[in-house]
């Protein structure tokens, strides 16, 4: 739809009139819900800390709304070409090609885009449609069939809701957030939808409205109950207190046949383990991995978590094998652990490692303890479905042969892994170069103890070394 200067200054007030009246209200004084993450990036923002001007708002895709899915530096067409690519080859590789080229991004906002056939999308807009993805397919198999009431805890700039109040029936969709988020999804949201009625939430309650922005204080103020509760990347930037209190509300005001959609990693701020996740008085029934690459080699895979409002208290067996399965999944696993994952929802099925799961995990294990056998590494990658974990063990198998400086054996590594991932091509070179940093990290992930150091000068000596071994190895061939 086109939207009108008229249209879009009135949005852009009601939404800036909301956040100085929170203001006025000292509505986030002593509030706990500011993570030390979100701290740190709108002590950077000046203008995220008050609000852009409208003008700046007509562009808010170009730098306004960072983290929340696009870049931090907008502007720079290579990168943004790049990152798009990247977004890309990730997410029609994790969900069905059809349905992303039937994603049409809004232009409000004016988003960085690169040309993907008859498609015109940004980094940011291909994120969001992996999620609108996951949250449609979750409500198909597990959602009520009415007209929904949805919550979604931090919404970002308000992509997803937007999306999804044009292609499923809501009756009435509720924003929760910062308030220098909340303005940008305040704003973005009616924007987009300008014959729905908009409410923003005060100190004086829910004044009702198909559209509804609230900051956390005021949540308990929202009257009735959900169908939809939806948190995408943000439980997983909180303060675990946060978490549990999103968590508890959940609980008590889903309706029955509701469902809680988290869609976030752990280990990133209050959250430690998967396990964690699971609380009383809520049920998980899916379980799973979602991106089957990541944007960095080491970069952290969020998994999808949906659960219902129960009469139970957390199931202790449930969470340990949910955090033997987040773990796994920050290991690149994916199709393999679709065993594991169904034995998350039902303790009564066996839980041990697939075949092709334990022999990766002993591969890499052998890596990360300091040792490693190529042979070994190459079988478990062969025994895997397409994953980021065929990428980790070529990236163990480049790191070995950099050790015994075989500069032959490690071009033909790094190409083996960039086949399944070319996005990570660079990336993978950068790595190998340095194998106690590989091993440190896959050594985190299964908890193991690292492998032990080499003080920092034979690091760096060693380091040196390879990179002149190596060299005059390539150049040899030639």
């Amino acid at each position: 739809m086109s939207h009108s200067l008229g249209q879009l200054l009135a949005a852009y007030d009601a939404s800036a009139g909301y956040i100085e009246r929170l203001r006025a209200e000292r509505a986030m004084e002593g509030a706990a819900e500011v993570s030390e993450f979100w701290a740190e990036i709108l002590a950077q923002d000046s203008k995220r800390r008050s609000h852009p001007s409208f003008e700046e708002m007509l562009v808010m895709r170009r730098g306004f709304t960072y983290p929340l899915g696009d870049r931090a530096k907008v502007g720079d067409g290579t990168a943004d070409r790049e990152y798009a690519r990247s977004a890309h080859f990730v997410v029609s590789r994790s969900m069905d090609p059809r349905e992303l080229a039937r994603f049409d991004e809004s232009a409000l906002g004016a988003p960085p885009v690169e040309r993907f056939g008859d498609q015109a999308l940004s980094g940011g807009g291909i994120v969001n449609a992996l999620t609108l993805h996951r949250i449609e397919r979750a409500l198909a198999e597990h959602g009520p069939d009415r007209p929904l009431r949805v919550l979604e805890i931090g919404a970002g700039y308000g992509s997803v809701a937007e999306q999804l109040l044009r292609r499923a029936a809501i009756e009435r969709y509720v924003i929760c957030d910062l308030p220098e988020n909340l303005f940008l999804s305040g704003y973005y949201v009616p924007a987009h939808h300008p014959g729905r009625s908009t409410a923003f939430v005060g100190a004086d309650g829910d004044p009702g409205g198909e559209l509804a922005f609230v900051v956390p204080p005021y949540l308990d103020a929202i009257e009735g109950s959900f169908d939809l509760i939806v948190n995408t990347y943000s439980f997983q930037e909180m303060n675990r207190a946060s978490v549990m209190r999103y968590l508890a509300f959940a609980a008590a005001r889903l309706a029955s046949d509701g469902l809680l959609y988290s869609l976030n990693a752990h280990g990133k701020s209050g959250i430690e383990r998967p396990g964690e996740y699971l609380v009383d008085g809520l049920a998980p029934i899916a379980v799973g991995p979602v991106r089957r690459f990541p944007w960095q080699v080491f970069g952290t895979n969020p998994y999808e978590l949906v659960a219902r409002p129960a009469d139970r208290s957390r199931d202790a067996e449930q969470a340990r094998r949910l955090d033997r399965v987040g773990t796994l999944m920050q290991l690149g696993l994916h199709d393999d652990l679709a065993p594991l994952c169904a034995a998350v929802i039902d303790v009564a099925r066996p839980a041990e490692d697939p075949p092709p799961v334990a022999a990766y995990v002993d591969a890499i294990g052998a890596f990360a303890g300091g040792g490693g056998d190529d042979a070994a590494l190459a079988a478990a990658a062969g025994g895997l479905g397409e994953s980021h974990a065929q990428v980790l063990a070529h990236l163990a198998r480049a790191a070995l042969s950099a050790e015994r400086y075989d500069a032959a054996a490690l071009a033909e590594r790094i190409a083996a892994g960039a086949v399944i991932a070319p996005h990570l091509e660079g990336q993978l070179r950068a790595a190998a170069a340095d194998p106690d940093g590989v091993r440190a990290v896959l050594a985190s992930h299964l908890d193991l103890p690292p492998a032990p150091a080499r003080p920092g000068w034979q690091r760096r000596i060693g380091a040196v070394e390879r990179h002149v071994r190596l060299k005059i190895a390539s150049r040899t061939r030639r």
